[in-house]
């Protein structure tokens, strides 16, 4: 699992916070890192999280098409299971 690195943008919220732990946790490798256009063009499944909506499976930008990946399911499973997310 790549996350992003949040010093340009973003927010280190509450369910970032839980789904990095959440993943560590069944033995994901885990980098925070900056991530380039080119870099999530290669990417096997993308997804967006926040604490309103849990995780959101990115399924296309511009030209590029993600599956909803097999993590994204079994965070979101998680999620639901444990939270009711």
């Amino acid at each position: 699992l790549v996350a992003p690195d949040l010093r340009r943008c973003g927010v280190a919220g509450v369910m970032r916070a839980e789904l990095l732990e959440r993943a560590e946790g069944i033995g994901v490798p885990l980098a925070i890192r900056d991530v380039s256009m080119a870099e999530l063009a290669t990417a096997d499944e993308v997804f967006l999280c926040n604490s309103q909506f849990g995780i959101w499976p990115v399924r296309a930008l511009d030209e590029h098409v993600w599956p909803v990946g097999e993590l994204t399911r079994k965070l979101q499973d998680q999620l639901r299971d444990d939270l009711d997310f």
